[in-house]
This record gives C-alpha cells, sequence and structure tokens, in this order.
C-alpha cells in the first residue's frame, strides 16, 4: 500500500438517509430497544383507546367481534414484528420523515462534514483526514471503532453515532479495491471490526 491515498468524494442527503438507516436497523443505536419497546407500547395503547371509545361514546357497553378482531390483528402483527427480529424495521419507519427532516437541516446550515460539499479522504499509515473547503478532521487507526462494508456505501466509524461516508458508486473499481484493501489490512492491524 502506498500512503497517503486520496479520493474525492460528495456525501449527497441520500448518502446520509442511508447511513441513518443503517445505523438505526444495526441497532447503533443506544436507546434502540427501548425505542421500540415505546413503539410498541404506543401501538397497545391505541388499542386501549379505540376500546375505551367504543364504550364511552358508541353506547355499546359490549365487546363487539370487530374489536376483538381488530386489538387482535394487532397485537399478532406486533408478535410476529418482534418474533422475526423487525422491530428495527418499525423503528426506522415511524423515525424515517423526523431523520429526513434532521438531515435536511443539517443540510442547509452546511455545519457538518457530510453535507454535500466536495470533500477530500486521504489514507494515511496514521489515520484518515476528511477535509472540506471550511474543515479538516484527522482520526487516527485506533481511535476507529468500526467499518461497515454496504452495497453502496463504505461507513468509517468515528463514533457510535458518526461516521465517515463513502459512496460507492462515486469510486472507480480500482479505487473501491484500494480503499477495501487500505481498510482490511488496518482494520487486522488496529483490531477494527470490519463487517462485510
Amino acid at each position: 500500500m502506498e500512503y497517503p491515498y486520496t479520493i474525492n468524494i460528495t456525501v449527497s442527503m441520500e448518502d446520509n438517509l442511508a447511513f441513518q438507516k443503517d445505523y438505526i436497523l444495526r441497532e447503533r443505536m443506544p436507546s434502540s430497544k427501548k425505542m421500540t419497546r415505546n413503539i410498541i407500547l404506543t401501538i397497545l395503547g391505541t388499542n386501549l383507546i379505540l376500546a375505551l371509545v367504543n364504550f364511552l361514546f358508541t353506547g355499546n357497553k359490549e365487546w363487539t367481534s370487530v374489536w376483538y378482531i381488530a386489538i387482535g390483528v394487532c397485537t399478532i402483527l406486533e408478535l410476529i414484528a418482534m418474533m422475526f427480529g423487525k422491530a428495527p424495521y418499525a423503528t426506522w419507519f415511524v423515525l424515517k420523515h423526523r431523520v429526513k427532516s434532521q438531515v435536511q437541516r443539517a443540510f442547509e446550515r452546511k455545519d457538518s462534514f457530510n453535507n454535500g460539499e466536495p470533500s477530500r479522504l486521504t489514507f494515511e499509515e496514521e489515520g484518515l483526514v476528511e477535509e472540506n473547503n471550511r474543515n479538516k478532521q484527522q482520526i487516527a487507526w485506533d481511535n476507529i471503532p468500526l467499518i461497515i462494508q454496504g452495497k453502496e456505501h463504505l461507513f468509517i466509524y468515528l463514533s457510535e453515532t458518526i461516521a465517515f461516508i463513502i459512496p460507492l458508486r462515486q469510486l472507480t473499481a480500482n479505487q473501491e479495491e484500494e480503499i477495501l484493501a487500505i481498510l482490511d489490512d488496518k482494520a487486522q492491524e488496529y483490531l477494527i471490526p470490519f463487517s462485510k
């Protein structure tokens, strides 16, 4: 490997959303399980509110088959989602619009690295350097907690919630091969978990 190795990238809003989705679905969020539990409790609470509406406002003091079916279907769907590990998908579904609006605001402020401006990412012997027109950020290899290779992106985590995002579509096959070789080498050298 020849160091330094430099690539030019531009991270779009869609790339940021892909990172947020990956983060939530991989349960990297510290409170992901708590949030999932709250979503499920919200659905159950909604069922109870529907039952109260039935009792209080319709004058029908008996459970009807419609209410049994509605509550039963919701409960079964919740249990299936939990059993098959789809609860993070429910979390992503609920949070998607909120996350999208937060990413849009960050893009408008242009106060972060992954904000749509062209940047240069340099792989050095000691670590990574990312530069754009406003900022320069350096991180040593031993401070990188995780590297994830997806189908369309590479995520080099700087902390539990922040990562360098490398859109693979912007790289040539040779660049992608070089970067993966560098990351594989550094992951072994510094014992960085590298999920492919």
